[in-house]
């Protein structure tokens, strides 16, 4: 019966209208189903009016009175904006006041929400309709608020639109929701003093100008609320978030100003795709929603979505208290909000850690696992939080992590591969290779992954550079997984040369360092910026071109020992093992382009590199990259090369190997 009245319910909502031939009410008797639909059109009145009048036709009295309510006391009455406040109070009402009249102006005239599955379009409010009514109880909806300082019922029923539709739309149209979406809603607001419902005799007394008196009549405005619909936000933020937003707005007079000039935001008005109303009585609260059946056809399911919501608000009380503590936590992270991580989640310049760990022993996969659920890593704040992208907003939600959601299990699919050391490397060198373009991580859990190479005996850990740098990730498995003596760590060949105090960029020279540093400082500031905004490479054989950031890829790895690199820097005063570095590949580079095209290097030619030092930016992919890491007295160069620009990367590896026999062969004439 409920489905058959609401069916009625949606065809009169676009079919029939009001005759003006006879006063702007009906009463529609629909004898089958023992219901009666009042039709009122709204320029009678509004809800309030209406349900006074209803109250004294047919109501319960009591001495007359129609129902109690709560009255204000004399200083809640005036000053209601700043009461407290002052004369702060007064400037933040103007302010408020000012800025949504502006964005209520210019939403009415010139902005629209972008388009996604619920868009409506020209003459939606003529479309053919479906009414949905789901059923809440409204004591879940006071538990829920007292969670919540200050919050109010209205503040719930938001936050559950906003999680509901956030629901909806991450099944229907899961790419919409990637960087955020944000819809306008149109909240009508009550202009009454006095809430609820009052004396119909109140109600007629005569009308004043002023939208703010209690008498009959449509005292009621709109303002724009913007929806923020995201994946991986936390239940409660949903509310916290409307809350916000609806705190503000009361602060202001928005409200009022769209009642006096409320031509300006008519055309904005009146039926969308999507419109929904809630009634609360007896301890119920019905929410009807309205869809346009073109647009929205399965509206049961967004139904569903909206009880999923409330239940998950509800099972969210009990972790409150926990969750605040781990968002200070969050706040007191540093690298949050730091550049480089927002520069890591962008898609363009998005950089992964790609480690890859042999290990003497076959795997057992669930012995990994256990190791992995129970190390430090599980409980660090980065390992066990999500991406939320939140309208151009980036910041981390904590969630639950799901061990098995992370472990990615390969078999071996290849017949090459034979027992040997030099063939196991090459298998997953490709591996690698095809991880560093082909597979993005998900930003539907916790950004890292465990995958497990079984016929190559490898394990191949991947994490986003949002949660640290490599030294962060050396730290974290060393914790985890590294030798322990006395519960210290003990790092082997981990001993570093500790600089005295002050000893940085000008310890020699006084004031002539400061002024040299300074100076360098702005010389290469406005050379990284020409290089970043105008300048570019000259064609080259190595050169890239657009998009080779997806290009297929070629991991290859040469070895060096790290004694070589000793003993070359020793030869060259204040030398580096980066310096040495630097050199074999500069010197390798020019023996591959010298062989490969000749004519390139008669006027000499320069390549630009990106460097990563500390905390400086680092860029996208390019058609070359490398990586030096050394442990145990050697030195592995990782070279990873676009195949379609560089095909023979085994002759780029020997030229870097020559180069550093060279180097060693000079080493006894080094200072000549």
């Amino acid at each position: 019966m409920e489905a058959a009245v609401n069916a009625y319910l949606a065809n009169l909502a676009v079919s029939n209208p009001l005759s003006e031939n006879k006063p702007l009410w009906e009463v529609h008797a629909l004898l089958g189903l023992n219901c009666i639909v009042l039709r009122v059109q709204h320029a009678l009145g509004d809800g309030t009016s209406l349900m006074c009048m209803l109250s004294a036709c047919f109501g319960k009295q009591r001495d007359g009175v129609v129902g109690e309510m709560k009255k204000k006391t004399e200083g809640e009455k005036k000053g209601r904006k700043w009461r407290k406040g002052g004369v702060w109070g007064r400037v933040r009402t103007t302010w408020f006041t000012l800025v949504f009249a502006m964005k209520d102006l210019g939403l009415a005239c010139c902005v629209k929400d972008k388009r996604s599955v619920i868009y409506g379009g020209k003459g939606v409010e003529l479309w053919p309709r479906k009414l949905e009514t789901v059923e809440f109880q409204l004591q879940d909806f006071k538990s829920i608020k007292k969670i919540i300082p200050n919050a109010t019922i209205n503040d719930v029923l938001l936050g559950i639109i906003s999680s509901g539709l956030s629901k909806y739309l991450h099944v229907k149209s899961r790419d919409e929701l990637l960087h955020g979406l944000q819809l306008t809603a149109i909240v009508p607001v009550n202009l009454r003093k006095k809430p609820g419902l009052q004396e119909l005799a109140d109600l007629m007394r005569a009308n004043t100008w002023w939208c703010g008196s209690s008498s009959w009549g449509n005292k009621t405005s709109a303002v724009f609320q913007p929806v923020h619909c995201c994946n991986g936000l936390y239940p409660l933020d949903h509310v916290k978030r409307m809350k916000a937003i609806m705190d503000q707005k009361k602060l202001s007079y928005e409200a009022h100003m769209a009642y006096v000039f409320g031509k300006l935001i008519l055309p904005c008005l009146g039926p969308k795709a999507l419109v929904m109303y809630m009634v609360s009585y007896a301890g119920k609260a019905d929410l009807q929603v309205m869809v346009a059946k073109d647009i929205i056809s399965d509206s049961q399911f967004l139904i569903e979505c909206f009880k999923e919501s409330l239940l998950g608000m509800k099972s969210s009380k009990k972790k409150e208290k926990k969750m605040s503590e781990a968002k200070a936590n969050h706040g007191d992270d540093e690298a949050l909000s730091s550049p480089y991580c927002r520069i890591s989640l962008c898609p363009k310049t998005e950089q992964i850690i790609n480690c890859a760990m042999g290990l003497r022993h076959p795997i057992d996969v669930d012995a990994v696992k256990k190791a992995f659920s129970e190390s430090v890593m599980i409980e660090h704040p980065r390992f066990c939080s999500l991406v939320v992208r939140d309208h151009a907003k980036e910041y981390w939600r904590k969630t639950c992590v799901n061990i098995d959601d992370h472990f990615i299990i390969v078999h071996p699919t290849t017949t090459n591969v034979t027992g040997s050391e030099e063939d196991m490397e090459t298998a997953v060198n490709a591996y690698m290779a095809n991880l560093a373009v082909s597979n993005p991580l998900s930003e539907n859990k916790p950004l890292w992954e465990v995958h497990v190479l079984l016929g190559l005996n490898c394990v191949v850990l991947r994490v986003h550079h949002a949660l640290g740098d490599g030294a962060s990730l050396m730290s974290m498995l060393s914790a985890c997984f590294g030798k322990q003596r006395d519960g210290v760590m003990q790092i082997e060949n981990g001993d570093m040369k500790k600089k005295a105090k002050g000893e940085k960029k000008w310890r020699k020279g006084g004031v002539w360092g400061l002024v040299r540093t300074t100076w360098f400082t702005l010389v290469f500031a406005m050379e990284d910026l020409g290089l970043a905004s105008c300048v570019k490479d000259k064609r080259s054989l190595i050169y890239g071109g657009k998009g080779v950031e997806f290009w297929p890829r070629k991991l290859e790895t040469v070895k060096f020992q790290l004694q070589d690199f000793t003993s070359i820097k020793k030869v060259i005063p204040n030398a580096t093992i980066n310096d040495v570095l630097l050199g074999i590949i500069s010197s390798g580079l020019s023996k591959y382009l010298y062989v490969k095209s000749c004519d390139e290097l008669l006027q000499g030619l320069q390549v630009t590199a990106i460097i990563p030092i500390n905390l400086r930016k680092k860029l996208g992919l390019q058609a070359l990259v490398m990586y030096m890491v050394s442990y145990a007295g050697k030195a592995d160069l990782q070279v990873m090369v676009a195949k379609d620009i560089i095909s023979d990367s085994q002759f780029l590896i020997q030229c870097f190997k020559e180069s550093l026999l060279e180097m060693k062969s000079s080493v006894g004439g080094g200072n000549n």
